[in-house]
C-alpha cells in the first residue's frame, strides 16, 4: 500500500448528529443570539465528520456542517478552504445559505476555485447570499484511490466561534487496528462511544464505529504570546496501526528507527565526499588550532556568506555544490552544507529534525516525518552537544533563533533515530535603559538615553537595523512614550569582548513634558519601558503563555530639577512577583533630582493556565505603576 498524507484545513468545525441535509428549523432561521455566548458573531450548530475504509482499501471521508450567522462580523464564516492531497478526489460538494425569510442561495460550479500547491490542491469558495441571520450549510466527500491509506490528520473540535456540537466517527472493518489520543479535550463535555453493526460487504462480519463527540465548545481566539494556534485547539489524532485478516498482514505505523532510515537515505547522497567542498573546508580551517575553532570558522562562513532563502519544508534544499555556486540556499540547504564541510574537516555531525514553534508541537507518539519543518546540526564535543543553525546571520554558534528554540528533536542516523533533548544554550537576555534628563522651568525635558541590548534582544535590534533606518527606529522608540518630541542625535556603540550586544544612544527633547497649575507641577513617569495597557485582557486562559525567551528588563532614570522646584509627592513603591516572574518599581528623591528604578524579569518561557492569574496580576501592577505621577511645587 502506498503511503500518502491527507491534509484537511477547514474554516469550520462541528447540533444534532443525525441532521438531514436542508432541514433547517424555524428556530435556526429566527435565532438572533445564543445564551452560551451572547456576543457571538456566529455559531457552529453542528459539524459532523466520518472516515471509513472501503472494501477497495481506500479512505472515504465525508463532512456535514451547519453555521448560523448572528452579526455582521460572522459573515466571514461563509469563506471555506478545503485542502487535500492530489492523490485524493473531492466529490459531491454542496453549499447553500438560507436567509431568515427562507430564500435559498446555492453554490454554483463557477464559484469554486482550485489551485495546486506542491502535492496539494486548494479548493476555495464563498457560500453565496450570506447575510446577518443566514444559516450556512456545507457538505462534501474526499476519497482516496484504492490502496491509498493515509495517516489520518487530526480532527479539530474547536473553532474561532462557539460550537454546539462537533463529532468525528471512524468506521473500521474487521482486521484493522488503530490508536488514538486527544489533546485539550478534558476542559469540555467530551464523550467516546463504540457501536457494532453488520458489514454489508462481508457477510457475517461486523464493523465497528468509533465516535468522539464534544458539545458546547467555546471559541479559541487569538491571545497574546501564542505560537501555533492549532496546538491549543481541542482535537483528536487517529492512526491506523495494522491490518490482519488472517490472510494478509500490513503494518501502517513504522518505528522512529524506520523513519530515521528513510530520512537518512535522502540526506546521505548530499553528504558524500566532494573535492570542491573538501578544498573549501580545508582552506577555512587550515589555521584553526582545535575542533571548536574549526566549527566556529565553518559556521561563520556558511552563516555569513550564504544568503538565506525562504524555506518551504524539511527537505527543501538543493545540492551543497549549488549552494556554494549561487551563495544562497534555504535554511535546510545551508545546514546541510555545514554538515558537509564539517565532515570534510574530520568533525562528526548529525541532523536533528525539529518542529518549529510556528509549525506546532512535536508528538512523540505520532510516527510521521510531516511533523517536522526544519533540522538543526548537532555536533558532539568534549563539552557536550553543540546545536547549530545557519538560518539567522545574527545567531552565533550554539545559539538558535527563537522560532527554533524547542525542547525535543529527532536525531537521524544511518541505523535509526531517537528523540533527544535540544540544548538551547545559556544566553543572557537583557535590556537595560539608562536616562539622564534635565527639566527646565518651562516644562521642557531634555534627555540622553542609552539602551543596551544583550542576547536575543540584541539580535532583534540587529534585524531592525537591516530593515529600517536608525532615524526610524529611534523615532518609534521615543514615540511609544511621548507625544511632542524631537530627536537631536542618535548613534550606536558595539561593545568589545565578543558578546551579542549593542548600545543605542539617543539625545532628545520633550516639549510640554511638565504641566503647571498654580505653584504645582505635574510630571508623568518617563519610562521608555513603561506599559500603557496589559496584553492580558482575558480573565482566564485555558492554554499556556509562551514567551520567546527568558529575559530581564531594567530601567534607571534620573531627572535633574530646576533650582526653583522641589519634590512634593512621588509614586508609591510597587512590587509584584510569582515564582518565575517579578516586577519592582521604586521612585525616590535625591538632592534636587528624582530617580526611578524599574525591573521586570521572566525566568522561564512557558506559563501554564494555573499560573495565568498571577502573571496577569503582575502585568496589571506594572501598568498601574507605569502610569504614576511625580508632583513638584515651586519654591516660595
Amino acid at each position: 500500500m502506498k503511503y500518502s498524507y491527507l491534509f484537511l484545513i477547514m474554516t469550520f468545525f462541528g447540533m444534532a448528529f443525525a441532521q438531514e441535509w436542508g432541514e433547517i428549523s424555524e428556530k435556526e432561521l429566527k435565532m438572533t443570539s445564543i445564551p452560551e455566548d451572547p456576543e457571538a458573531d456566529a455559531v457552529v450548530l453542528f459539524d459532523i465528520g466520518e472516515m471509513q475504509i472501503s472494501k477497495e482499501f481506500s479512505l472515504e471521508f465525508s463532512r456535514h456542517t451547519r453555521i448560523k450567522v448572528l452579526r455582521e462580523g460572522g459573515k466571514d464564516q461563509a469563506d471555506f478552504v478545503i485542502q487535500y492531497h492530489e492523490d485524493y478526489r473531492l466529490a459531491d460538494l454542496e453549499a447553500v445559505s438560507y436567509s431568515p425569510d427562507g430564500d435559498e442561495y446555492e453554490l454554483e460550479d463557477d464559484q469554486i476555485f482550485e489551485q495546486q500547491e506542491d502535492e496539494f490542491i486548494l479548493c476555495r469558495f464563498s457560500v453565496p447570499g450570506v447575510q446577518v441571520g443566514s444559516v450556512i450549510e456545507v457538505r462534501y466527500q474526499i476519497n482516496s484511490k484504492p490502496g491509498y491509506l493515509s495517516l489520518f490528520r487530526p480532527w479539530y473540535f474547536q473553532n474561532n466561534v462557539y460550537t454546539r456540537l462537533s463529532q468525528l466517527s471512524v468506521i473500521l472493518k474487521p482486521g484493522f487496528n488503530y490508536t488514538a489520543f486527544h489533546e485539550n479535550l478534558a476542559l469540555y463535555d467530551f464523550e467516546q462511544l463504540t457501536e457494532d453493526f453488520l458489514d454489508i460487504d462481508i457477510r457475517g462480519k461486523r464493523n465497528k464505529r468509533f465516535i468522539w463527540r464534544v458539545r458546547s465548545i467555546p471559541p479559541l481566539k487569538h491571545e497574546p504570546f501564542m505560537y501555533n494556534r492549532d496546538d491549543y485547539l481541542a482535537k483528536i489524532y487517529f492512526q491506523l496501526v495494522s491490518y490482519d485478516d488472517g490472510y494478509d498482514k500490513y503494518t501502517f505505523i513504522k518505528s522512529w528507527d524506520d523513519l530515521a532510515k528513510q530520512a537518512y537515505e535522502i540526506l546521505q547522497p548530499r553528504l558524500e565526499k566532494d573535492a570542491g567542498l573538501e578544498e573549501i573546508s580545508l582552506d577555512k580551517t587550515r589555521s584553526c588550532p582545535g575542533e571548536i575553532e574549526k566549527i566556529t570558522r565553518l559556521y561563520a562562513f556558511v552563516n555569513d556568506s550564504i544568503e538565506t532563502m525562504d524555506n518551504h519544508g524539511l527537505f527543501d534544499f538543493s545540492e551543497p555544490e549549488e549552494v556554494i555556486e549561487k551563495l544562497r540556499g534555504t535554511p535546510s540547504a545551508k545546514n546541510l552544507l555545514l554538515m558537509n564541510l564539517l565532515t570534510h574537516a574530520g568533525i562528526k555531525s548529525d541532523p536533528v529534525f525539529i518542529s518549529s514553534r510556528n509549525h506546532g508541537k512535536f508528538y512523540q507518539n505520532l510516527y510521521y516525518l510531516a511533523q517536522f519543518d526544519h533540522f538543526l546540526v548537532r555536533v558532539p564535543t568534549a563539552g557536550g552537544d553543540l546545536f547549530l543553525d545557519t538560518s539567522d546571520k545574527f545567531c552565533p554558534p550554539g545559539t538558535i533563533k527563537t522560532n527554533y528554540c524547542v525542547t525535543d528533536g529527532f536525531l537521524i542516523g544511518p541505523k535509526g533515530g531517537k528523540v533527544i533533548k535540544v540544548d538551547q544554550g545559556n544566553l543572557k537576555n537583557r535590556t537595560e535603559i539608562r536616562s539622564t534628563a534635565n527639566l527646565n522651568d518651562t516644562g521642557v525635558l531634555t534627555s540622553v538615553t542609552s539602551i543596551t541590548y544583550e542576547g536575543y534582544p540584541a539580535m532583534s535590534f540587529f534585524r531592525k537595523l537591516q530593515k529600517e533606518s536608525l532615524e526610524d527606529i529611534t523615532h518609534k522608540q521615543i514615540e511609544e512614550r511621548f507625544k511632542e518630541f524631537s530627536i537631536d542625535s542618535a548613534w550606536i556603540e558595539y561593545p568589545e569582548g565578543g558578546s551579542i550586544s549593542a548600545v543605542l544612544h539617543i539625545r532628545y527633547t520633550v516639549e510640554g513634558f511638565a504641566e503647571q497649575s498654580g505653584n504645582m507641577v505635574y510630571l508623568p513617569v518617563p519610562l521608555l519601558s513603561g506599559l500603557k495597557s496589559s496584553p492580558f485582557v482575558s480573565e482566564s486562559r485555558s492554554f499556556p503563555v509562551d514567551y520567546a525567551y527568558e529575559e530581564t528588563e531594567v530601567e534607571y532614570v534620573t531627572i535633574n530639577l530646576p533650582a526653583d522646584m522641589q519634590v512634593s509627592d512621588l509614586p508609591a513603591k510597587a512590587s509584584d512577583r510569582s515564582k518565575y516572574a517579578a516586577f519592582t518599581s521604586v521612585c525616590f528623591k535625591g538632592e534636587q533630582k528624582v530617580e526611578l528604578n524599574r525591573n521586570f524579569s521572566l525566568r522561564k518561557t512557558s506559563f501554564q493556565p494555573s499560573e495565568y492569574k498571577d502573571l496577569r496580576h503582575i502585568y496589571d501592577s506594572m501598568v498601574s505603576a507605569d502610569q504614576g505621577q511625580i508632583v513638584l511645587n515651586i519654591k516660595p
